[in-house]
């Protein structure tokens, strides 16, 4: 029968619209039973996929509890009988939530469940047995070995039986997918060549009705595939064809401007993922150690930080249980650790870490939970910190601190001891003062005494016998007179000394210039027989006590006068400077001077350096000033050379360095 004879007018008579509404249903309902088909089959596949997975977990975790029953008879150490216990408990979960469908599998299950409790209980016994064994002596020890060995048998022959079971349920669901497999390439195959068959006379019948109008769209469909998306199809009249060229040229310039935005969105994506690798890159990077684990404690990632911190490089790291690599210990149970970190999502506190050359370091750790998109927990990401060093600072610093405490009381008891003891020195010291005083006293009154006896006596026999006396006798008895002058110079210098430890000072400004000038013209009227040149440079002005200020200059312009007695014109120059902190005077002459190596003696009680023959004194004079000084907080000195003059120095501290500081002992 030819083509034209078959009985198809009515389809020819049909609209373009009608018959491709037609073609359309044909052909919609064989691919939606092909795509029913595909996709029974490929549930039915993946569900066999799954089983054979959830096989090899159970084979694998059976294993693991072998390895770890033996590692806990061989070692009776705690740490394999809780890695047991908790892959028991994992095991225990996945055969929990496993569902199969057919009766043969949900026997198969049955019995692992079955078995995986006999295995719990057979385990609790051998544990109990071992944990006597412990404290069993050895008479029995080979008792609860025999025990032992009965019960761990039946604990394998469980484990064998399980892994069986677990084998045959891993062929059953074989067997499955190997029989839906046939069934759905039968079936895929037929409904392939059912569509194809329908497609070829679907197209041959529209490609005859429709004609060279469709030429027109293919043509614009090509042009447009090949990037000219600013073509258009001609529209030829107002059937269907046109109405569809017009909405294919309508899409058309959707599609250009969706290829637009398409291609800005890609742009951006680009500068997104380059962000990302970039920030990945930092991460990797980064001094801190960083790395991931899922919820078995896996490391999946682990960053340069983390190498350098532990020493173990990415790929000794990746893959292992970060307890056992780490060997961190928590402030708490590890299980309750992690519950917590499931439920707040963040835990951050410090932990104590095992590095791989066996060295205890303490980090500051960071734990971030991330779930995946349906909000199920789905890693752990940690951030760790080295602070071993910080922390043993800080023990070191607390237990200085402890030290200090302890110094603190004891130094807190031996001040207030010390206290005491001032206070009793004190007492005893203005005792002893008031002794001095008396003392002073007497010995002002009982020396002055005979030596004004003396003095007068030899006057009154030196006029008696004014006629008689001969050269030598003359000599001696001035000789008496001027020692006992001497002596009582002596005692009123002493007492003039003494005095200055005790008077309290009169503190208040002096202008120091004026009382250099009154000091001097003082000077020059008790030695009227003198060539005194005295200059009196820039002085500047001090804080202290007017009176004592005073006898300081008098002490030592009188003593450059004296030591100047051997030249015919005396050349004084007194002056004196400020530098911010202190003032500094001086008394300059052209006097005998003196060794340098002696210069420490010339402010001693009783220190001389020439004999009371060739200058009168009774070397105290410098010893006040010196006492003057140090009472005013200040210090003094001296340059000299032999033949050359000497020059004496003293500083007074500027008015805020006395208010800063207490008034200085005499």
């Amino acid at each position: 029968m030819s083509i034209k004879a078959f009985p198809l007018r009515p389809f020819a008579t049909m609209s373009i619209r009608t018959k491709l509404i037609v073609s359309a249903v044909i052909t919609i309902g064989l691919a939606l039973t092909v795509a029913f088909t595909v996709f029974l089959s490929s549930r039915s596949m993946e569900e066999a996929a799954t089983t054979d997975r959830f096989a090899v977990r159970v084979i694998q975790d059976v294993s693991d509890l072998n390895s770890l029953s033996y590692a806990y008879l061989l070692l009776k150490d705690k740490r394999p009988k809780v890695q047991w216990q908790l892959k028991h408990a994992s095991l225990g979960k996945v055969l929990s939530e496993r569902i199969v469908g057919s009766g043969e599998e949900k026997e198969l299950l049955a019995r692992l469940r079955s078995n995986h409790e006999q295995i719990k209980r057979l385990f609790d016994v051998v544990s109990a047995r071992v944990e006597e064994s412990r404290t069993a002596d050895r008479n029995h020890s080979s008792s609860y070995d025999e025990l032992n060995e009965g019960v761990t048998a039946q604990l394998m022959a469980r484990a064998e039986m399980m892994s069986n079971d677990a084998s045959l349920l891993g062929r059953e669901s074989g067997r499955h997918r190997d029989t839906v497999r046939r069934i759905s390439s039968i079936l895929v195959l037929a409904s392939t060549l059912i569509l194809i068959v329908s497609a070829a006379l679907t197209a041959f019948f529209l490609a005859k009705s429709i004609g060279g109008s469709i030429r027109g769209l293919e043509k614009g469909t090509q042009r447009i595939a090949a990037g000219d998306l600013a073509y258009r199809v001609a529209l030829t009249g107002n059937d269907e064809i046109s109405r569809l060229s017009a909405a294919f040229n309508e899409m058309t310039a959707k599609l250009a401007a969706s290829h637009d935005r398409l291609e800005e969105e890609v742009a951006e994506q680009k500068r997104a993922q380059e962000a990302i690798r970039r920030q990945a890159e930092l991460i990797e990077l980064s001094h801190e150690a960083i790395f991931v684990r899922d919820l078995d404690s896996r490391i999946i990632f682990w960053n340069r930080g983390a190498e350098e911190t532990y020493g173990w490089t990415k790929a000794e790291a990746l893959g292992n249980i970060t307890q056992a690599l780490l060997k961190a210990q928590f402030p708490v149970p590890f299980d309750e650790h992690m519950a917590s970190l499931m439920a707040k999502d963040r835990w951050e506190g410090e932990l104590v870490h095992t590095r791989k050359d066996g060295a205890r370091i303490t980090v500051l750790s960071r734990h971030a939970l991330q779930r995946d998109e349906t909000g199920r927990p789905a890693a752990i990401l940690e951030i760790n910190v080295d602070i071993t060093e910080r922390k043993e600072a800080q023990e070191s610093l607390q237990r200085a601190y402890g030290e200090l405490e302890m110094r603190v009381e004891e130094r807190t008891k031996d001040l207030a001891a010390a206290n005491r003891s001032l206070a009793e020195g004190t007492r005893q010291l203005e005792e002893t003062n008031r002794e001095l005083e008396s003392f002073s006293y007497s010995v002002s009154h009982d020396l002055r005494a005979p030596l004004r006896a003396i003095d007068g006596f030899s006057k009154m026999l030196e006029k008696d016998l004014e006629g008689s006396l001969e050269g030598e006798t003359r000599r001696k008895f001035e000789t008496i007179q001027r020692n006992a002058q001497q002596m009582g110079q002596l005692i009123d210098d002493l007492l003039a000394f003494s005095r200055l430890g005790r008077a309290p000072l009169e503190m208040r400004p002096v202008d120091m210039g004026k009382l250099v000038h009154g000091v001097v013209d003082e000077q020059k009227s008790i030695n009227p027989g003198r060539d005194l040149r005295i200059t009196v440079d820039s002085v500047p002005a001090a804080w202290g006590d007017s009176t004592l200020l005073r006898q300081a200059f008098v002490n030592l312009i009188s003593n450059a006068i004296k030591f100047t007695r051997s030249r015919e014109t005396a050349v004084i120059e007194v002056g004196g400077r400020s530098d911010g902190e202190e003032h500094v005077y001086y008394v300059k002459d052209n006097g005998v001077g003196f060794d340098m190596t002696y210069a420490d003696k010339l402010f001693g009680v009783f220190q001389r350096l020439h004999t009371t023959r060739e200058f009168e004194g009774t070397g105290v004079g410098l010893a006040i000033v010196q006492r003057i000084v140090h009472r005013h907080g200040g210090r003094v000195w001296a340059e000299g050379h032999i033949g050359e003059g000497a020059t004496l120095y003293f500083s007074l501290p500027e008015r805020r360095q006395h208010e800063e500081q207490p008034e200085q002992p005499g």
